[in-house]
């Protein structure tokens, strides 16, 4: 089967295109672990071709409202993706690989 390179590189670009991420917040206390998570997340999503804002929320009151019990937390799409733990890189991605396209 030959495929021409822009044919893929069509199919390619109309795929990222297709992820839907409505929303990605990092939620904590302002602390060097989600500062960490913070920038791991927006590494993975630059990886993947991604450029969603991503939003750092410190209000503990708007914290509270997600339900999360351990900082840091990851919100894709308004849904709890990860929390209690600082994520890689590769772990990010992982995550929003999954996630893709249920915003």
């Amino acid at each position: 089967m030959v495929i021409s390179l822009t044919s893929y590189k069509h199919s390619l670009f109309r795929r990222l295109t297709e992820w839907k991420f409505s929303t990605i917040k990092v939620l904590g206390s302002g602390c060097n672990n989600c500062k960490r998570l913070l920038e791991n997340t927006k590494q993975a999503a630059k990886n993947l071709g991604l450029d969603p804002d991503v939003e750092y929320i410190t209000d503990m009151k708007q914290v509270m409202t997600y339900g999360a019990m351990g900082m840091p937390v990851l919100v894709v799409n308004e849904k709890i993706a990860s929390q209690g733990k600082v994520l890689k890189v590769k772990e990010a991605e992982k995550i929003l690989k999954k996630l893709k396209g249920q915003g």
